[in-house]
């Protein structure tokens, strides 16, 4: 008997430790699993990092943490938003297809318009750099979308196509498209630059038009009308984004509107690059001007504004607030508020490091303002008659003779107090906004858009 109740007592002391074991491996397992499991970000304004007084150890900590809550996945400023992409900031890439539905515009940096002066013949270079795979990842549901469950009575708070121009391209809502239904792609409308042309080469391309008439059928400029649309229709755009020096503004309007009329014929969106005034006092010669603008708009779809490089020879704000409100003020003119949707207002998600006066500044990107932060860990301040975020240190370098003198370095880069004041001001004067350019600037930035 005793004998018995002794191999019970074991049974009873294995059974227990095995259960105690088991308990111990689930638990060590769930809280495994609850490790790995994503944390939930709120949006930038939900952690207070909209704000002026801002760190350097705040900046360095959120940059890269973006909103991940199904109710973020939206897009919060409604106005028409174009977005730059160039080959050289890679980073740019990866964000359009992670914030696809932030944009309705995305317009990859991939076109030259070249011109051979011996054989008077025009000619595209840059086409290396098309990358069919990824624009039908920016059309499709996008990366951060798919990484959140959807409840099935989530809508977002408007339709952002309701903002595209109404030639937009019926071919972009028939490609396959595994998105959520109420976050429509955005249009694909690569850049098209005039690359090294001179003032003969302008007059000479457009010799053949006057400011009433089109140009000719056998003329350079209708050349250039073909290849520009066949190129658009080969590789399935949207329509095209089109710059240009504007050395002749005037000349130009004929062109552009033919240029517009054929993309129209087949769907297709016409988006013109204005350049910026840098001063505000009126001027007999504007670079262009408001009545051009307003004539224009009949025919073209979006204009999209260069308002930032404001400060590039001497130190200082990149795009002031008060002149990006003055520049939109003068082209819109007495009236234009109704032409307002038209204007893309230019956000740059760029800034600039000047070392010593006089010698202009070192274009700064989002990793290299980074490393500046870690390095310097520099003392934040807030430009209120700029409405930017900028820093100053001083550095101790040695000089080509022997001896150490200090170095001044001042930095302006925008922050997201800056990006949302700029948003702020699209939204009071009715205007959609461009972004040069989207890989260079910090992660959180989109949680604003």
């Amino acid at each position: 008997m005793a004998t018995f109740k002794k191999h019970a007592n074991c049974r009873g002391l294995i059974l227990s430790v095995c259960i105690l074991l088991f308990i111990l491996t689930l638990s060590a397992t769930c809280a495994r699993s609850a490790k790995k499991a994503k944390k939930t970000i709120p949006l930038v304004d939900e952690r207070n990092l909209v704000k002026t007084n801002i760190t350097y150890k705040s900046v360095l900590k959120e940059h890269k943490r973006y909103s991940n809550q199904p109710e973020t996945i939206q897009k919060r400023f409604q106005n028409p938003s174009l977005c730059f992409v160039t080959p050289w900031n890679s980073h740019g890439y990866d964000i359009a297809k992670i914030f696809n539905f932030k944009f309705t515009h995305v317009s990859p940096v991939w076109y030259q318009i070249k011109f051979d002066r011996n054989e008077k013949r025009i000619y595209l270079t840059g086409q290396h750099d098309i990358d069919l795979n990824w624009i039908d990842s920016v059309r499709n549901k996008s990366k951060l979308a798919e990484s959140v469950s959807f409840s099935s009575t989530f809508v977002s708070s408007s339709d952002p196509s309701s903002s595209f121009s109404s030639s937009s391209s019926s071919s972009s809502s028939s490609s396959s498209d595994t998105r959520t239904s109420n976050l429509p792609p955005p249009l694909i409308v690569p850049r098209f630059i005039f690359d090294a042309w001179t003032l003969e080469d302008y007059q000479l391309l457009f010799s053949s038009a006057t400011t009433t008439s089109p140009p000719s059928k056998s003329s350079l400029s209708s050349s250039l009308i073909s290849i520009l649309t066949r190129e658009v229709l080969r590789n399935n755009y949207d329509g095209l984004v089109l710059e240009h020096s504007f050395l002749l503004s005037s000349t130009l309007v004929p062109f552009l509107i033919s240029l517009a009329n054929s993309l129209h014929e087949y769907s297709k969106i016409l988006v013109l690059v204005l350049p910026s005034e840098k001063s505000l006092t009126p001027s007999p010669s504007p670079l262009f001007s408001p009545q051009t603008f307003s004539y224009l708009c009949d025919y073209i779809d979006y204009f999209t504004l260069m308002t930032y490089d404001f400060s590039v020879n001497k130190a200082g704000p990149v795009n002031p607030y008060f002149w990006m409100k003055g520049n939109v003020d003068r082209l819109l003119g007495d009236g234009g508020k109704k032409r307002a949707e038209k204007v893309l207002m230019g956000i740059s998600f760029y800034g600039y490091e000047y070392e010593e006066e006089g010698k202009g500044g070192e274009a700064v990107v989002g990793p290299k303002y980074v490393k500046m932060l870690e390095k310097w860990r520099p003392k934040i301040e807030w430009s209120e008659g700029w409405r930017e975020h900028w820093f100053e240190v001083e550095e101790e370098v040695e000089e080509e003779g022997g001896g150490v003198r200090k170095k001044r370095r001042e930095v302006w880069y925008p922050s997201l107090k800056s990006v949302s004041d700029r948003l702020e001001l699209a939204r009071e004067l009715g205007v959609g906004i461009s972004i040069w350019e989207i890989g260079q600037g910090l992660d959180y930035f989109y949680d604003l858009l």
